[in-house]
């Protein structure tokens, strides 16, 4: 970071600051989500992956997969 770059930072703190604070009580109520991992040695797993033509043991055919869906959902938002 360069000084004219923190001085920027500090001349607009002010600023965001009062954009940001009436988000605060609602950023106060979000809680954090579990995340776990899937797994992909169970039979019901392995075999809902063959309907949807994934080879889970292919991280190339997973990728593909994750891809696809993520095209989908990103288009559905549109």
């Amino acid at each position: 970071m360069t000084p004219a770059t923190t001085a920027r930072a500090d001349a607009g703190a002010a600023e965001q600051t009062a954009r940001q604070r009436p988000r605060a009580e609602a950023d106060r109520r979000i809680t954090p989500k579990t995340v776990r991992r899937p797994d992909l040695d169970s039979p019901r797993v392995r075999r809902a992956a063959t309907r949807a033509g994934v080879d889970l043991d292919s991280p190339a055919s997973i990728m593909a997969a994750d891809r696809a869906w993520s095209s989908q959902q990103a288009d559905e938002r549109r």
